[in-house]
Formats: structure tokens, sequence, C-alpha cells
């Protein structure tokens, strides 16, 4: 009768919870697969449901100062709103040296930060997605988790304004993954 009942080992992933030496790699990368795509599907839809009805236009005049302080950090006017006057008007400096970078692909800055803040927007659904894992929740619980992260209306509505909300957000996640190694 014992022979009967199923005993973890590397085979059965059914048993083997995730994580474990025990799970063979395969299970691993079912494991994170599938849920990374719902998550990524659901932050897609999401950004695309934010941005495309309307106008791409940001909602915030605080995007336009980021995109300000950006464009004349790329062109070599430092920091500053007006080129030249080194002032501390923006609040974001990371936001505004990743903007800044980021035109030197694009060459534009108000749709560039929109698009970088829906990168994020989807990135934090994944690392909420990890955070859960390694707090030793099921893999169900953790897509849950990352997907109603990514309803939350108000943080949406944020994350895909072209603000630095979605990247702190995620650089947040990641901190406190790291913390918890």
């Amino acid at each position: 009768a014992a022979a009967m009942i199923p005993q973890p080992h590397a085979g059965n992933t059914a048993l083997t919870p995730p994580g474990s030496t025990g799970q063979d790699k395969v299970g691993r990368k079912e494991l994170a697969t599938k849920p990374l795509a719902v998550i990524a599907i659901a932050g897609i839809a999401l950004s695309l449901f934010y941005i495309l009805p309307g106008e791409t236009a940001p909602p915030l005049d605080d995007t336009y100062i980021h995109c300000q302080f950006a464009r004349n950090l790329a062109r070599g006017g430092g920091f500053s709103f007006n080129k030249g006057e080194q002032v501390p008007g923006d609040t974001a400096l990371l936001w505004v040296v990743v903007l800044a970078g980021l035109s030197f692909i694009t060459k534009e800055f108000v749709v560039t930060s929109i698009i970088a803040a829906a990168g994020f927007f989807i990135l934090s659904g994944v690392a909420v997605y990890f955070l859960c894992l390694k707090l030793r929740q099921g893999g169900m619980v953790a897509c849950c988790a990352a997907v109603l992260t990514l309803l939350a209306g108000r943080y949406a509505w944020c994350a895909l304004s072209g603000m630095e909300t979605a990247m702190f957000t995620f650089l947040v996640l990641i901190a406190v993954m790291f913390h918890l190694d």
C-alpha cells in the first residue's frame, strides 16, 4: 500500500514545492513561463487600453517638466528647465536621466516617457510575481497578485502617465527582493 502513495521526488513536480532542490528544470521553466505570459499580456492590454483610445498626451504637466529637463540634459544644457540655468526644479533625477538616455535612441521625449513608463509598469507586475514566489506564495497567488497590481486603477493611470511612478515601484520591489536574500 505504501508503494501506491506518491512520494515527492525530482520527477514528480506536483508534490515538490517551487524552488526546492527536487524540482527538475522543465518544471521550473513551465512554472515561470505561463504566469509571466499572463502578466505580460495583462500589462500590455492595460497599457494599450489607457494609451490608444484617447490622446497620447500625458495628463499631467509634471511629465512635460521631466521631458524638458531630459531634453536639456541630453542636449548638453545640464540639469535645467531653461538651458544653462541650473535649478532644482525636478524631483525625479533618475527618471530624467533615463529619458535623456532613451532620447538618443528615439529622438523624442513625450511618447518615449509614456512607453518607458508602460515598460516599467509591466516590469512591476513581473516583480510582484517574483516577490510573491520569494515569500513562498504559490504560483497562482503570485500571478493573481501581479495581475491585480496591474489592474489597480490609480496605479495604472499614474504609471502610464509618463511619470516615474512605475520605474520607482519596480526599483522598490527589486530592492525588497534583494533585501530578503
